[in-house]
């Protein structure tokens, strides 16, 4: 934004977020507050806003350009997409695959018919980066992991679905005029059950052809009923028994490193096209093609205090094939498990000439950085 001449003010309830240093003014006014955030884009008399790689303002970046005026997306589409219960009985209006599920926490009943069908996944209605959500198997683990869960829940709500075990992914790109101008479909590494966590993600998906068209297809389909028709977008899905299943989508820059590895895989910059379309600018996208490539995340196993070998990180860093290794913790500080998004130690982007040896490069790197605590 910057780069484009533009005045960049960033605001959150987080004083420490390096986004801030980089901004030319910083406010302290929380994200999910749409009429205090509405009232400072009025004092600042903003051109456009921008809630990325996050759910949780989604509604208020929609909220702020519906009452001033400025490019971005209908109000209720920002609910639907952000709130895990409307977008499941949106599915299901629209008559795409959806998995079985049950609203759970206040005043609802036990899922006993659901938890009985298999393992189902447990989560908030309206929390991201994974935290609290678990898949839980049977009535005793879902009661045991369900206070977990509703400690995520702001408005006391959570939602329960059947597991779909199968090829995990997301869809990340751009629309213009409600097609892709660009998007790619990678393959999502998952935290080991019970946890959903994104550990990574890897291009190219190795998946069919006609299951890639399929994924776009849908996609367009599913923003165009939303009434959306322009800017960034990120969808998570899973392939299970040969159908797609579209789990979460949302119009936003997607989270977990996933513009950096469209920058190294394929020379896209998402966030200078998100800036361009919040800001009212036309662009053109040119559509590239995607060589191998995975984001790596990484992070402890259990709560302790962090150690890994230093030398080997700066040894990958000096590497052809590293593109980037972000360091989010250092060594001696006491750190949880990996097992959401605020929990990450080290993101890494590589490269390779095919995807095996992307797979054996991701495994070197583990083993080398050796991420544990004491």
């Amino acid at each position: 934004a910057k780069r484009l001449g533009a005045r960049v003010l960033t605001t959150d309830n987080r004083p420490n977020n390096p986004g801030h240093k980089l901004a030319h003014a910083s406010f302290g006014v929380d994200t999910t507050d749409a009429d205090a955030v509405l009232e400072l884009a009025r004092a600042q008399a903003i051109d456009g806003i921008i809630s990325a790689c996050t759910d949780v303002a989604v509604p208020t970046a929609a909220h702020v350009g519906e009452q001033l005026g400025l490019p971005g997306i209908p109000l209720a589409a920002a609910y639907t997409c952000t709130d895990k219960l409307q977008f499941r009985r949106f599915l299901d209006a629209a008559g795409l695959p959806n998995p079985p599920w049950a609203e759970v926490g206040d005043g609802h009943p036990e899922p006993t018919d659901l938890l009985q069908g298999g393992p189902c996944v447990l989560k908030p209605a309206t929390s991201s980066g994974s935290k609290g959500i678990f898949v839980v198997d049977g009535v005793e683990d879902f009661r045991a992991r369900l206070p977990a869960t509703m400690a995520f829940c702001r408005d006391g709500r959570a939602i329960i679905e059947l597991f779909l075990d199968g090829k995990q992914g997301t869809v990340e790109g751009i629309l213009q005029g409600g097609r892709i101008a660009w998007g790619m479909v990678t393959q999502r590494q998952t935290a080991p059950l019970p946890y959903t966590a994104t550990w990574g993600h890897v291009v190219p998906s190795g998946l069919a052809t006609p299951v890639i068209e399929g994924l776009r297809d849908v996609t367009e389909r599913l923003f165009e009923a939303l009434g959306i028709h322009d800017g960034p977008f990120d969808c998570d899905f899973v392939i299970a028994d040969g159908i797609a299943h579209v789990l979460e989508m949302s119009p936003r820059l997607g989270g977990n490193a996933l513009s950096a590895l469209a920058r190294v895989s394929a020379g896209i910059d998402l966030p200078h096209y998100a800036v361009q379309q919040a800001l009212g600018l036309p662009f053109e996208v040119q559509a590239t093609e995607i060589s191998p490539a995975a984001a790596v995340l990484l992070g402890a196993e259990s709560a302790g205090v962090l150690a890994y070998d230093t030398e080997a990180a700066a040894q990958f860093a000096a590497l052809p094939w590293v593109h980037s290794v972000k360091l989010d913790r250092q060594p001696g500080e006491r750190v949880e498990p990996f097992i959401n998004g605020r929990h990450r130690v080290a993101a890494l982007l590589i490269t390779a000439s095919d995807p095996e040896e992307l797979r054996i490069r991701s495994a070197q790197l583990k083993v080398r950085l050796n991420i544990h605590t004491t």
